[in-house]
């Protein structure tokens, strides 16, 4: 929708219905990008672990487990998404929009204990 769209409809009042609109279209892409992702990642974390673990690779079955995690993350972005579109409702009378921001900081504890994991593997590599 371009600015001066945006604009008309502000004056004239149905700026809910426009933006709702356009945030549905953008949220089915955003669902089919994470399953297409979630299918994909999923694929490349079980054959990188089953590699792995068959060949005695502990880098490979790492980057199954790191594949795992994507699975893990893209879940949850996807859960946001879908409860993002929600309508508002008696509870949430500007709409769920905001549950976007909870997903993204729960991505982030996800990506930060998956690092510190990493580094607290690899100091304790160092000491033995």
């Amino acid at each position: 929708m371009t600015g001066t769209g945006v604009k008309a409809l502000l004056v004239s009042g149905g700026v809910d219905v426009a933006v709702s609109a356009e945030y549905g279209r953008g949220a089915q892409t955003g669902r089919r990008v994470a399953l297409v992702g979630i299918a994909a990642s999923a694929l490349l974390a079980t054959l990188n672990i089953v590699v792995g673990l068959l060949t005695q690779s502990t880098s490979v079955v790492a980057t199954g487990l790191e594949f795992a995690g994507d699975v893990l993350a893209s879940t949850v972005v996807l859960l946001g998404i879908v409860v993002a579109v929600r309508p508002a409702d008696d509870n949430h009378p500007y709409g769920h929009g905001r549950i976007e921001t909870l997903a993204a900081f729960v991505v982030g504890i996800i990506l930060a204990l998956g690092g510190a994991g990493i580094c607290w593997n690899s100091l304790q590599a160092v000491g033995a």
